[in-house]
Formats: structure tokens, C-alpha cells, sequence
């Protein structure tokens, strides 16, 4: 067997705060998270947090209650590719956001009765 992770190792705030930015990351940017958690004072190597992050997603893919997500997708009037926005934010958050930015956001239709 293999040696234990050393971010299973780290105290749980810590490692909820590792969870939460790999999430924030979509599971990738190992290395945008590895220089986020440092500047908290983290200190992880790639390798580990690279492997961690394969397990964390493997795990919230399975998990029943998974976590939820909001997905965003941008159509720009200049006819290029569609970009898909994942978020852990909820649909009036992201709604909430687009509204502060003094831009108009499109609701969905009421239901017909």
C-alpha cells in the first residue's frame, strides 16, 4: 500500500481549504492552487495535490448528494464558440453578480398555466 496523503495528514480547516479551491478550479490549475494555498500557508507539493485532486473528483462524481453547481453558458453576438461557466454558486447568486455589473440578466419564462 501506498503512503498515506499528506493532505489527508492536514487539519480539517485546512483541508476543507484545499477542497473548496480545487473545486473552485474544476479539479485542475494545480498550480494556481498550489500558489493560493501557499499564500495561506500551505505547503504542498504538485504531485500530491495533483493526485489528490483526482481522488477528490473521482469521490464528488460518486456521491450521491454530489455537490451542487450552477452552470453558466455565454453566447457572444459575434458568433463564436459558446463557453460553459461552472460554479458552486447558486443561479440568483450568479444572477445577483451579472445584475451588479449593471448588465441585464435574462430570466427564465414564466411557466404557462
Amino acid at each position: 500500500m501506498g503512503r498515506t496523503s499528506t493532505i489527508v495528514k492536514l487539519p480539517a480547516n485546512q483541508q476543507n481549504h484545499v477542497d473548496a479551491l480545487l473545486r473552485r478550479h474544476a479539479y485542475a490549475c494545480c498550480d494556481t492552487v498550489k500558489e493560493e494555498l501557499a499564500a495561506a500557508g500551505i505547503r504542498l507539493s504538485r504531485s500530491a495535490l495533483h493526485r489528490y485532486s483526482q481522488r477528490l473528483k473521482a469521490a464528488d462524481l460518486r456521491s450521491p448528494t454530489g455537490r451542487r453547481e450552477t452552470v453558466v453558458i455565454v453566447l457572444d453576438t459575434d458568433g463564436s464558440d459558446p463557453i460553459a461557466i461552472r460554479t458552486s454558486a447558486s443561479s440568483a447568486s450568479v444572477v445577483a453578480a451579472i445584475g451588479a455589473l449593471g448588465l441585464p440578466a435574462s430570466k427564465r419564462p414564466a411557466e404557462a398555466t
